[in-house]
């Protein structure tokens, strides 16, 4: 996808800048004329190059891929974010709003993280999550409530590489020891023996 809009850029950058959301994307033409991703990378938005021309051509963008309550939806189709695709082409843009088509394309787009950085695993089949994390914001721990015994409770950070911490197991509360994370956004991922995947995600302040 090329992205050459300031507004665009602009945006995501004020995004970033918000503690409840953690943009990150990858960009194909990054030294095309007039890109945003010098941009955003200067600003501290987790933006990776994928400059092998024709080998990347996705267009897509995913918000709130495990958050099953927020209406998750992808935004696809023809459309490049740039002035061109905007004023000039015939573009076609298609907004899906469905939890598992957001789910999948996440899957995607972690194959490609994976690919680009050797990142984490993609975050596998969405269930409904049927427990609960508090307090969030937190600072030094946060609960799981509701986990069962066979659970995996792991954390990952906003690039979806799994980060060390001690998990203290009672019952079905799972207790999250946070002191030795930095500030940012975390999701924490409750993976059942079933092998379904359920994740939200945690502000660490």
């Amino acid at each position: 996808m090329t992205l050459t809009r300031d507004d665009l850029g602009d945006a995501i950058v004020e995004l970033n800048q918000s503690f409840f959301v953690s943009p990150i994307g990858v960009i194909e033409q990054v030294n095309t004329t007039g890109s945003e991703f010098d941009n955003l990378i200067s600003n501290g938005v987790q933006a990776y190059a994928h400059d092998v021309s024709g080998d990347c051509h996705h267009k897509y963008a995913i918000v709130d891929h495990s958050e099953v309550g927020s209406d998750p939806l992808v935004i696809t189709g023809s459309h490049n974010w740039s002035s061109s695709a905007e004023n000039v082409n015939d573009e076609n843009t298609v907004i899906v709003h469905n939890a598992r088509v957001a789910n999948l394309y996440h899957q995607e787009f972690r194959g490609i993280l994976n690919a680009l950085n050797g990142g984490g695993d993609a975050v596998q089949d969405l269930g409904v999550r049927h427990w609960t994390l508090m307090p969030n914001p937190a600072r030094e721990q946060a609960w799981v409530q509701g986990v069962n015994a066979t659970d995996a409770v792991t954390v990952l950070d906003a690039g979806g590489r799994q980060v060390q911490l001690d998990v203290w197991r009672q019952g079905n509360v799972a207790q999250l020891e946070l002191g030795a994370l930095s500030p940012g956004m975390y999701h924490v991922v409750v993976t059942a023996a079933n092998g379904v995947v359920t994740t939200t995600r945690l502000a660490v302040q």
